[in-house]
């Protein structure tokens, strides 16, 4: 694995699996542009409600990774322990899985993306299908990479076409290491629905609201690097919102005064 894609891997180990360690963490290129989506998504609800700009500095995004993301809320103090452990034992197996035989079949592109896909996928089996890597069955893998996938990850289609392919050559590597207890039938579920990942991927009606606005910045032309294009977007985005629920609001009660009558 070369330095580039292990600093990378290095990044997702910090934030996906807690552990910030105690000097300095510098985020820089696209691992920080991912890394910054990753806890939009995480804190995004937040952000709404207080209509305030996202944290999009290193210093506040340092001092998020500091706290260990605890905004987040959805598991238990022992259950983000049992995720940091998974997601260690998950990255170590990635390193490994990026030197061997399944890696080297990948395409460029799926190389690229891959230790992202693996890390989302498994923090996302665990923390919202409440499955660890023994536990992973066909109707987990179907359901994380068929609606939590594309409804949380705010990427492009490169993204989404690496899920099965890459998934899949994972799944092989873990089945040869006897890793995973049911490989055979996961590789076959993956590549099933590889088409329709991307297709749910692709409709906005799939998507959650931290996926919706960064996607609509993105779609507005805005630079989701820069913190001041960011801050002038979420407050035009937050009147357009406000703007559409006073729209719906008062159709509602038009509505409802006819019924009525």
């Amino acid at each position: 694995m070369g330095q580039a894609r292990s600093r990378i891997w290095d990044v997702h180990k910090r934030v996906l699996g807690h552990d910030y360690g105690t000097g300095e963490v510098t985020f820089t290129g696209r691992a920080f542009v991912r890394l910054r989506s990753r806890l939009w998504d995480v804190v995004g609800g937040e952000v709404f409600k207080r209509f305030s700009p996202p944290p999009w500095s290193r210093q506040t995004l340092y001092v998020i990774i500091v706290k260990k993301c605890e905004v987040r809320g959805m598991v238990e103090e022992d259950s983000n322990e049992k995720l940091q452990e998974i997601l260690d034992r998950v990255y170590r197996w990635g390193v490994e899985f990026s030197k061997s035989e399944y890696f080297e079949e990948l395409t460029e592109e799926q190389k690229e993306e891959s230790e992202f896909v693996i890390m989302t996928f498994t923090d996302y089996m665990y923390t919202h299908h409440g499955l660890s890597p023994e536990e992973w069955d066909e109707e987990g893998v179907k359901e994380c990479c068929l609606y939590t996938l594309p409804g949380k990850i705010a990427e492009g289609e490169s993204y989404f076409k690496s899920v099965a392919p890459v998934l899949s050559a994972f799944f092989a590597f873990l089945g040869k290491k006897n890793l995973l207890r049911n490989a055979i039938r996961l590789i076959l579920t993956v590549k099933e629905i590889d088409k329709q990942i991307v297709r749910n991927a692709r409709d906005p009606k799939n998507w959650g609201i931290a996926k919706s606005f960064v996607m609509a910045a993105k779609a507005a032309g805005v630079d989701i690097t820069d913190e001041e294009e960011m801050r002038k977007f979420i407050e035009i985005y937050n009147m357009q919102q406000l703007a559409i629920e006073g729209i719906k609001s008062k159709k509602s009660r038009r509505e409802s005064k006819k019924s009525r009558r």
